[in-house]
């Protein structure tokens, strides 16, 4: 994704938890820095990121997907329709999308597919290290901080002053690990077929930028000010739903699955966006190791706009609710065990 749907993603997100009213703290540590904090969200997929002036690496945004060859461990990579709706659980659009349609069949279904990635460097790993940084960020947090977050801090009195976060830096980094969570609902990110690298790629996410508009682009957001009108933010955050026909019901976002981490979770997320890439661009028509690489038009927009817009529907309800619920899970467990 690029910089307008990652900030879209990420400030709907805090639009979600503001209007679900269960965890008030955590939209007080991230709504005030909706502005100032966004560029969170899109620092990972730049240049500077790195620090080398190369170019930030694309394996640390992917998970892509491909049918595994190798004789062992093929339960392992193996997990059918109904298993996969099972892990994600209730209230992800795209556990109730697959449940109801699955023009892959049985055989897909049946077949091991291994994510493809540098170890390390793919994006259920990005965001577990990112999760786990940030709850211990928040647990030092300076005094402001402090009064937000669930919990006492024992010994207290033996953290410098200097050394803890500021809020600031809290929202940064939520915002950040939103990128990781949003890239894992981008189903030609989990994709090991040369199509997901091509001209598809590119089209399908110029069409998001068009409809969330550049009300979201880092020009409009920055330079904050402190009487940056955040209130007017999210409800402009809210008014894209339309563009992609999303519906987020009663507002309540799921608590974690049992028996799972970020890290799995976000691994179950990616295996679902690869399901979808393979509707999208059928394994009959682009088989895994072909060489074709259609457009977005060829294969969505012109070819199958009514899948497209399943997809876009699909794809962006669970971003941001996926974003919300990683955040949910940050903080809850200051609360409770997870």
């Amino acid at each position: 994704m690029e910089q307008v749907a990652h900030t879209w993603i990420a400030i709907r997100a805090i639009a979600l938890l503001e209007d679900e009213g269960k965890t008030t703290d955590l939209v007080g540590l991230l709504k005030p820095y909706a502005n100032a904090a966004s560029a969170g969200a899109w620092l990972p997929d730049l240049a500077l990121a790195t620090r080398r002036g190369t170019g930030a690496s694309i394996y640390h945004h992917t998970m892509k997907m491909a049918l595994y060859t190798e004789a062992d461990q093929v339960k392992r990579f193996t997990m059918d329709r109904k298993t996969l709706v099972s892990k994600l659980g209730p209230g992800r659009a795209m556990a109730a999308y697959l449940k109801s349609n699955d023009p892959l069949g049985n055989v897909w279904w049946n077949a091991p597919y291994k994510g493809d990635a540098p170890p390390g460097r793919h994006i259920p790993n990005g965001a577990m290290a990112l999760g786990t940084t940030i709850k211990h960020l928040l647990i030092m947090g300076d005094q402001q901080l402090e009064a937000l977050v669930p919990g006492d801090l024992k010994d207290r009195q033996y953290v410098n002053a200097d050394c803890c976060t500021r809020r600031q830096a809290a929202a940064m980094y939520l915002f950040m690990l939103s990128h990781f969570v949003a890239d894992a609902c981008m189903p030609l990110h989990c994709d090991k077929r040369k199509l997901s690298g091509g001209p598809l790629h590119k089209g399908w996410e110029d069409s998001w930028k068009a409809k969330v508009g550049d009300g979201f682009s880092k020009e409009k957001l920055h330079p904050a000010t402190p009487d940056s009108d955040t209130d007017k933010l999210l409800k402009a955050a809210r008014g894209r739903d339309g563009e992609f026909g999303l519906d987020f019901g009663d507002n309540a976002i799921p608590g974690p699955r049992p028996k799972t981490d970020l890290w799995l979770d976000t691994m179950y997320v990616c295996r679902a966006s690869f399901a979808l890439n393979s509707i999208a661009c059928s394994p009959n028509e682009y088989p895994y190791g072909g060489a074709k690489t259609p457009s977005f038009s060829t294969v969505l927009s012109e070819g199958n706009p009514e899948l497209l817009a399943d997809l876009d529907r699909v794809v962006l309800h669970d971003a941001v609710l996926n974003t919300a619920m990683a955040w949910k899970r940050i903080w809850e467990s200051f609360e409770k065990s997870e």
